[in-house]
């Protein structure tokens, strides 16, 4: 389970770093997309992704905005 976390905490954290270079809402969409295809047969870490979607959207949306 740690390490399937820490790919999950990695994946997300990369695709957090290329938004901030880009401010590319739908590339973010598809690589967070991609991590969730990667889990999405294990129920736990589906919804550890789920959450962290949850989670990081408010931050996502609060750069995009004041990008605007």
């Amino acid at each position: 389970m740690h390490e399937k976390i820490k790919d999950i905490q990695n994946g997300f954290w990369e695709a957090y770093k290329k938004f901030t270079k880009s401010l590319d809402i739908d590339q973010y969409t598809k690589d967070l997309e991609k991590i969730e295809k990667k889990y999405a047969y294990d129920p736990i870490m589906r919804k550890f992704c789920e959450d962290l979607s949850w989670s990081w959207s408010k931050v996502i949306n609060g750069i995009k905005e004041r990008a605007l």
